[in-house]
């Protein structure tokens, strides 16, 4: 071999060496879809430069949801993947999107979405809200690295954090640094302050265009004599009609006139309700215990038979629970002793919310069941902070699943003032919102 063909040789070897280089398995070869708008215009925008046509046909027809609990439809047009999204807001508001792209972070696995449980595919489906002038866009993120102590099905993980897993001396220390900074991003993506916001100010503009809450009036013929004289075997109605008078008469001392508008802006009817939105709605998601599956552990069932249930076991402890009911009158409890795995630190707003940030409520306190049965409630809030007249309607409600006991208190912490079953009946048949 003479020294022109060596030095040949030599070049060759290197060409194929930088060129194996170049096709590694390092994570900058499977990169994250930015959402940011500076990051946009750096990346393939068209679902099927990421992903292979024939990998898009598990999600066509399916509808799955995404972070938020909205509803997500896939299909297909013109070759891509698409997407109409149904956001998850309180009955009665709507908010949509229609033919939203579709992204995907590449290596993202579609065929077992359709098989994971709802908590699951909110951790691998982000919906990232149209902003100014940049659409809508879905993203779907690979689960392969990202954990949160358990399976991409475990429904306890904790929304936004992740830990790393990497084998040893799989990965270079430069590289698993890079990896935990590209974490931050999706934690941030999916955790951002900013984001919460305009999740919340989405559902706040159409709370905003609820009926307010202008007068409350005490009208003691809408009291129901027969109704009540049949339920505690009052045989006199003239009788009735005195507890009713003397029950009512220092009324305008316990139920409050609303301010009015524009200073009340947090109560408004909705249906049988007032609902409120919290004092200052904040993004409650860096708390420990702002779980994304603490209103699915929380939530208690009314099957008709005067019991109130939670995960398919009859409600019964000695202590007092956090408790909240939302405009669709769906009620959540929260029992330390029954979820002794949760942080210490627990809000009435973690029970029902939107990125973090809680929605209204129809009322939320503190709570005690005993054997399946609610035997005090009070509107000691303070987040939400309701008034006796939504304590009084949530009561009432409560009363009508027949899920009270008749030896309830029904409790006022803003005035200390305590209902007994029949005073609590009396008022709350009574108020008119109109």
């Amino acid at each position: 071999m003479n020294f022109n063909s060596f030095q040949q040789l030599i070049a060759r070897l290197l060409l194929i060496s930088l060129f194996l280089q170049s096709c590694g398995g390092g994570f900058d070869n499977n990169p994250l879809i930015p959402t940011g708008e500076e990051q946009v215009a750096s990346i393939q925008t068209t679902t099927q430069a990421i992903l292979p046509r024939a990998d898009i046909q598990p999600l066509t027809g399916q509808v799955l949801t995404a972070e938020g609990g909205h509803a997500v439809t896939f299909y297909k047009e013109a070759g891509e993947l698409k997407a109409n999204v149904a956001m998850d807001v309180p009955e009665g508001f709507s908010k949509t999107y229609e033919g939203v792209e579709v992204l995907l972070e590449q290596g993202a696995e579609l065929s077992d979405l359709p098989r994971l449980s709802e908590q699951a595919q909110q951790r691998r489906i982000y919906l990232q809200p149209a902003q100014g002038n940049q659409p809508a866009k879905v993203v779907i993120y690979k689960g392969v690295g990202l954990m949160g102590g358990g399976s991409s099905e475990d429904e306890g993980e904790e929304e936004g954090t992740y830990q790393l897993v990497v084998e040893s001396g799989e990965k270079e220390a430069e590289e698993i640094e890079q990896e935990k900074e590209k974490l931050q991003i999706i934690r941030h993506t999916k955790r951002g302050v900013a984001e919460a916001h305009y999740h919340y100010n989405l559902w706040r503009e159409d709370f905003l265009k609820l009926q307010p809450l202008t007068s409350v009036r005490i009208q003691p013929e809408k009291v129901p004599m027969q109704e009540l004289m049949k339920l505690f075997e009052i045989k006199e109605g003239e009788f009735l009609e005195k507890q009713v008078k003397e029950v009512l008469e220092d009324a305008d001392g316990i139920i409050p006139e609303p301010e009015p508008e524009p200073f009340n802006k947090r109560h408004k009817i909705y249906g049988q309700f007032i609902i409120c939105e919290q004092t200052l709605p904040a993004d409650d998601g860096g708390y420990p215990g702002n779980l994304p599956d603490f209103k699915k552990r929380t939530r208690v069932g009314f099957n008709g038979d005067g019991l109130l249930y939670q995960n398919n076991s009859i409600l019964d402890s000695s202590e007092q629970a956090l408790w909240a009911l939302n405009p669709k009158g769906k009620m959540c409890i929260f029992f330390r002793d029954r979820h002794p795995d949760i942080p210490s630190q627990v809000h009435h707003t973690f029970f029902f919310k939107t990125s973090g940030i809680g929605k209204p409520v129809a009322c939320s306190g503190i709570i005690r069941v005993c054997k399946g049965k609610i035997v005090s409630i009070d509107n000691d809030s303070g987040r939400y902070q309701p008034s006796v007249t939504q304590l009084l309607l949530a009561a009432k409600y409560l009363f009508n699943k027949g899920i009270l006991d008749p030896t309830i208190s029904v409790n006022d912490v803003v005035r200390d003032k305590s209902f007994t079953l029949k005073e609590m009946l009396i008022f709350a048949h009574s108020l008119d919102l109109t």
